[in-house]
């Protein structure tokens, strides 16, 4: 059985959620807040922006291209998954650190969690 497609189920990544210019990810770089992890380093600011969106950054130090692909694609799940719980406007900018193509799933996303809940994107 194949799972839903995510365009159907709403649970797709539009071009709207997503940081696409490099003065966007300025902005978060510049004026947002950063979390630090073994894995990970979130950067999180805010503006008026209708919804939450996600910049990754993703270099070769983390692995090949296979390596990479899957880190973002598991970054993007996540933030799919994840950005119901957070507010309108928060812009998020990950950057991969060498090792995160390793983790197993419940570290890779715990990770994250925890670096979000601690930037204050996340509630709880």
């Amino acid at each position: 059985m194949r799972p839903p497609d995510p365009a159907v189920s709403g649970e797709g990544f539009p071009r709207s959620a997503r940081l696409t210019r490099p003065k966007e990810y300025d902005f978060v770089f510049q004026k947002g807040r950063k979390s630090v992890g073994a894995h990970f380093i979130c950067y999180l600011a805010a503006d008026s922006a209708p919804e939450p969106r996600l910049g990754l950054a993703v270099s070769r130090k983390v692995g090949n291209a296979v390596a990479r692909n899957r880190v973002k694609r598991r970054l993007r799940d996540f933030f799919r998954r994840r950005r119901a719980g957070m507010a309108a406007g928060t812009h998020v900018v990950v950057v991969a650190r060498p090792g995160s193509a390793e983790l197993a799933s419940g570290d890779f996303f715990g990770e994250l969690e925890g670096l979000l809940r601690r930037g204050g994107a996340l509630d709880g």
